[in-house]
């Protein structure tokens, strides 16, 4: 369905909501063809809008209306610091998750009121930027120059059965479709 069509059924069912207000959510849903919880959802919007605000039928996006905190560069630095100097003797280079666990025991950068980040994929993304990650070289492929027909010959590798010492009437069939090529 097209918004149109949703705009038209929202109208609708402000319509049936003024002319009808005793009418039940299961009646104004088989009126408008829609589902009792849209009626729901669109009651509470036409009850805090003005009567004849046409604003109100646009259905409203779904992007979240506020960006992620930023993360401050005293957090970053911080974070660089804990994976190049593992803190409290820790014996090995601490991942996302444990610099994720020393970063919330700061107690000197929570007092300074920064957000800390609260996902792995935060402090991954930041020691990547930093360069505190060692990727693997890009392996670089090189092709073999295609051959002419019936230039090469591939042969199976398996053993046949005169290898095993098995000579057996019913596998000399088998035998023979080994040897030739």
């Amino acid at each position: 369905m097209s918004e149109v069509d949703w705009m038209c059924r929202r109208s609708h069912l402000r319509a049936l909501l003024q002319q009808h207000p005793d009418w039940s959510e299961r009646q104004l849903a088989d009126a408008v063809g829609c589902s009792k919880s849209m009626v729901n959802k669109w009651k509470r919007r036409f009850a805090h809008a003005k009567p004849h605000d046409a604003t109100v039928l646009y259905s409203r996006s779904r992007v979240p209306h506020r960006h992620r905190p930023r993360i401050a560069d005293e957090v970053k630095e911080r974070i660089e610091e804990i994976r190049r100097f593992p803190p409290e003797n820790l014996k090995r280079v601490p991942g996302p998750k444990a610099i994720l666990y020393y970063l919330h025991r700061d107690e000197p950068l929570r007092l300074t009121g920064a957000y800390l980040p609260r996902s792995t994929r935060t402090i991954w993304q930041i020691l990547n930027e930093a360069g505190l990650i060692e990727r693997d070289p890009v392996c670089a492929r090189c092709p073999r120059p295609r051959q002419e027909p019936l230039a090469e010959v591939q042969m199976d590798g398996h053993p046949t059965p005169q290898q095993y010492g098995l000579i057996h009437p019913i596998l000399m069939a088998n035998v023979n479709m080994w040897l030739r090529f």
